[in-house]
């Protein structure tokens, strides 16, 4: 029901240290205390992080101009749906908004800026995520559902693998009209480990890991897609 094992150990393998042992991503900024403005991004965060929601939740969305400045600190989006599992379960659309500075560490530990379920849909335009730091995978993003991201900019996560974003499952669309999308990104194993982006997918589904195929890793019917950061 969760993750695809098999291919989480293959992932886990390729981006291993010596004798088992991981080195912890690197943490350039301190945990800050969470906040938001203007107060529809409170709402909005309010509403996506309520522990009440049911499993398949209705909409929600935060659709910003540049000039509202819409900012969330310190969160994790998708912190709770009602099963008691992590991650957005519904369908979110996010649009000019700023989402940064957050550390996840132990369970759940993965997609410090946002967690996407199983059934889960993000769709963001114009989005900044930053300062995000993850114990396992995700730095900023982690997806078990569908994540679209278009001129979007990863900008200083760390992760142990897949620093900017890492998806097992559902589809990812990255589209950027502007070059250097994942900045200044890091992920703990031994490379390759897409510091930028990892999509757990074979080489004949590289249509699920749209705008994260710079290099495949792995058995052809297994491994994971991956882009480094710049």
């Amino acid at each position: 029901m969760f993750r695809l094992f098999a291919a989480l150990a293959l992932l886990r393998g390729a981006c291993a240290l010596p004798n088992g042992l991981r080195k912890p991503p690197a943490v350039h900024s301190p945990p800050q205390k969470p906040s938001c403005s203007p107060q529809k991004a409170c709402d909005f965060v309010k509403a996506l992080n309520h522990p009440a929601n049911p499993i398949q939740p209705a909409p929600v969305s935060l659709l910003c101009t540049p000039e509202e400045h819409c900012t969330i600190s310190g969160t994790q989006l998708g912190a709770k749906v009602a099963s008691g599992a992590v991650g957005v379960a519904g369908a979110v659309d996010m649009a000019n908004v700023l989402v940064e500075n957050n550390t996840v560490s132990g369970w759940p530990g993965s997609g410090a800026l946002l967690s996407i379920f199983e059934k889960g849909s993000v769709n963001a335009t114009n989005v900044t995520w930053r300062n995000g730091h993850s114990s396992s995978y995700g730095g900023c993003v982690d997806s078990l559902g569908d994540f679209t991201c278009t001129d979007c900019l990863f900008e200083n996560c760390h992760a142990d693998a897949g620093g900017g974003v890492n998806t097992d499952g559902g589809h990812l669309k990255l589209v950027s009209s502007f070059s250097g999308q994942f900045a200044n990104g890091s992920c703990g194993g031994t490379k390759p480990c897409g510091a930028g982006c990892v999509c757990i997918a074979s080489e004949q589904e590289a249509s699920k890991c749209v705008g994260c195929t710079c290099y495949h890793t792995g058995q052809p019917h297994a491994g994971f897609w991956g882009c480094e950061s710049h």
